[in-house]
């Protein structure tokens, strides 16, 4: 559920685009961002105006939050600390969770307990690279999404001026040139589409690697838990959307309330 926006004033949705919902408990949690106009319902699914980032940005409204802060690892005592890159203590907790890719939360957890941080690494996650370009006019003859090469050519719904598009590459390829550097990522997927875009040229073009995109295997329950009050959970436990995501936290979030 990430959003980009550019100097000119482009919006991309380089993540996820809509939610989509089969669960009417997960609807109605969804009903008072409605309400709000932070998301917009459509048929059984979630978009947004501003982009799904909104959401997250309205959900912590009010609430403290510390970011740019990577966590490597925690300790408990008589209860949890967190300890970041620099060794900067966050605490004392009486409950943690862990909401990160695997490979994240099993470095976290390693040094507290080893066969909680082997469950949650058996679980591999593919990577996704996406390009991002900018038009400075509609582009009428585009379709909102079409498969070129393999690949999927999407557009930002949410965004305000021109035109966005999103290549999302396919995940044979993503694993392939997973470490080439993103100017060259950008500018060969962007020949690849060219059968899509026609004569159209972007006024920019930016990639993105999402590194842990796509739960290989997941995990096949809603979230791993210890005796100390901690707790692993994500879209990697049950699937690999946004909903699998939501269920995960739901299920973390009833088990705190029954202790």
């Amino acid at each position: 559920m990430s959003s980009r926006r550019t100097d000119s004033g482009h919006r991309f949705d380089h993540g996820a685009t809509r939610i989509d919902v089969t669960q009417p408990a997960l609807q109605e949690l969804f009903d008072p961002a409605v309400a709000a106009g932070v998301l917009r319902r459509v048929d059984d699914a979630y978009t947004s105006p501003t982009g799904l980032h909104a959401l997250c940005k309205w959900l912590l409204d009010g609430l403290p939050a510390q970011y740019a802060t990577k966590i490597i690892r925690l300790e408990r005592t008589a209860s949890w600390n967190a300890f970041d890159e620099k060794s900067q203590s966050h605490g004392p907790f009486d409950v943690v969770v862990l909401a990160v890719p695997p490979v994240n939360a099993a470095e976290a957890v390693v040094e507290q307990n080893t066969e909680l941080a082997s469950t949650i690494a058996s679980v591999r996650m593919q990577p996704r690279w996406v390009v991002m370009l900018a038009f400075s006019e509609p582009l009428n003859r585009v379709p909102d999404q079409s498969i070129v090469n393999g690949h999927t050519v999407r557009r930002s719904t949410s965004n305000p001026v021109g035109d966005a598009l999103v290549i999302e590459a396919s995940q044979y390829w993503s694993i392939q040139h997973i470490e080439m550097a993103a100017n060259a990522v950008g500018k060969l997927l962007t020949e690849l589409c060219l059968p899509v875009l026609g004569s159209a040229t972007p006024i920019s073009i930016a990639a993105h690697r999402w590194r842990f995109a796509l739960a290989d295997n997941p995990l096949g329950r809603p979230f791993l838990t210890d005796q100390y009050g901690l707790f692993v959970c994500g879209d990697w436990c049950l699937g690999h959307s946004i909903e699998s995501a939501w269920l995960s936290a739901v299920a973390v979030v009833g088990s705190i309330g029954r202790a």
